[in-house]
């Protein structure tokens, strides 16, 4: 009997460290348990944090996105609206090129119609002037020369009067008309200005044939 009272309290004895033992690893798993549910609920907590950041972030980005995107679209509703004025602004102004430019063009139709008729009215004048002419030009001395000697008695618009000393009575004077007489003090330019008329004439497209002759060195 007292074997087995001796075997009997090991054995609860026993007992009861296994219980200890079985308790204390339950206390360990339930508080590594805890443990781990309190670090996955501070990880989730966590990862809720950095996924609102994200989200406020993205929904920031959108929104200067849409900002942008609305600000772009009325620039270019402005832009059309600015080039459809400057449409109906150019369109106005080839309309108004283009009818002034067909004014222009009866005018220069009317102007080279009158220019025609002025050129032939022109001529005609010349013709009736005549169609051949003569001028005298009388040149003056030469350095050295003694104006008392000159045959050259009296000089007009149109008629030169020669004296001959020679002869006598009526023969000792004669006088000669020419469309033009120019005297000794007659310039180039004078000269020319009578003879510009048919200058003219050879531009609008006539023959004119001018030449001069006289003794050596007139």
């Amino acid at each position: 009997n007292r074997t087995n009272s001796g075997n009997d309290e090991t054995l609860s004895d026993a007992s009861y460290g296994e219980e200890n033992v079985t308790k204390i690893v339950n206390n360990s798993m339930e508080a590594s348990q805890d443990d781990n549910v309190e670090e996955s609920k501070s990880q989730d907590c966590e990862l809720y944090v950095i996924s609102k950041e994200k989200t406020e972030k993205q929904q920031m980005i959108i929104d200067r996105q849409q900002t942008h995107t609305e600000e772009m679209k009325h620039d270019l509703k402005a832009i059309k609206a600015g080039l459809s004025l400057l449409q109906m602004k150019y369109q106005q102004e080839f309309t108004s090129l283009g009818e002034h430019l067909h004014g222009l063009a009866y005018a220069a139709t009317g102007y080279q119609r009158v220019l025609e008729e002025n050129r032939k009215l022109y001529n005609q004048v010349q013709d009736l002037k005549g169609s051949i002419r003569v001028y005298c030009r009388v040149r003056p001395f030469l350095p050295g020369q003694k104006s008392v000697s000159t045959t050259v008695d009296h000089i007009e618009e149109s008629t030169i009067s020669i004296a001959t000393p020679l002869k006598y009575g009526k023969e000792s004077q004669k006088s000669f008309t020419f469309n033009k007489v120019f005297g000794p003090s007659a310039s180039q330019e004078a000269v020319f200005a009578d003879t510009q008329p048919l200058i003219r004439s050879v531009l609008d497209g006539y023959n004119v044939c001018i030449f001069a002759y006289g003794q050596t060195g007139s």
